[in-house]
């Protein structure tokens, strides 16, 4: 299934190149947007209307100024009708228990898994 817009959202260009060759090369999604920053991402998503909004976010956690958790405590204040068809994924580069728990506690994180992001990792994510 293709995804309508994908946000990644990562303060590593290199992460962001992959993932967004990825979905690219294999069709996954209408749009992918790139932000380097959680700040900045937030900006965005303010002045998207409903149907532009994202329906995956794919959301590092380590990141400076901003990072996911931050990110996830501002994106669960906006309005519903924004955010109901939006999913978020955790991305890492770490195996802290204590990130895996409290990303549990976001309804919206539908799955927490570990850089580098491979095809097989966008298909289960795309099937959610």
């Amino acid at each position: 299934m293709k995804k309508k817009h994908i946000l990644l959202i990562d303060d590593n260009k290199i992460d962001n190149y992959l993932s967004s060759y990825i979905i690219s090369k294999n069709q996954l999604a209408e749009k992918t947007t790139i932000e380097t920053s959680a700040v900045k991402a937030l900006e965005l998503l303010k002045v998207l209307n409903d149907s532009e909004f994202p329906d995956l976010i794919m959301l590092d956690l380590k990141m400076p100024a901003m990072d996911g958790f931050e990110f996830l405590d501002d994106l669960i204040n906006f309005p519903v009708n924004k955010t109901e068809s939006c999913i978020v994924v955790m991305v890492t580069s770490s195996n802290n228990q204590i990130d895996i728990n409290r990303s549990k506690e976001y309804p919206i994180i539908k799955k927490f898994i570990n850089k580098p992001i491979t095809l097989q990792a966008f298909n289960e994510i795309i099937n959610i």
